[in-house]
């Protein structure tokens, strides 16, 4: 498997239009062969039994909720098959621009988490 991970911080005015369009385009991913497209909100950022917590890695604002973004592919180059049929379609650039003015694109943390050396 091939996860990618997104932390994403969007101001609380933002919230309701960041989770919609990341609601259609993890549809069009999805439609496209992605196998899961999942968004989560923040519970706690604290860390808990003598870990370190989230905000004590990363800066949020009190106006702020912090998000996770997951996408699971079977691996890399199935990813990739999907990122290139996702890329032609004009309603994801018109997605993907929603969001950048929902979120402050310089702050969103990216990571890719395989299995495939197993």
């Amino acid at each position: 498997m091939y996860t990618l991970i997104y932390l994403y911080r969007v101001k609380h005015e933002n919230v309701q239009t960041f989770i919609d369009m990341n609601h259609q385009a993890g549809e069009i991913y999805m439609s496209h062969g992605s196998l899961e497209e999942k968004t989560y909100q923040a519970d706690s950022l604290i860390g808990h039994h003598d870990y370190k917590g989230l905000t004590d890695i990363i800066s949020k604002d009190d106006n702020e909720a912090i998000f996770l973004g997951q996408s699971v592919y079977r691996n890399k180059s199935h990813y990739h098959d999907v990122m290139n049929q996702v890329s032609d379609r004009s309603d994801i650039r018109l997605i993907r621009d929603q969001l950048a003015d929902t979120t402050d694109q310089s702050k969103v943390i990216a990571a890719t988490f395989t299995t495939d050396h197993y």
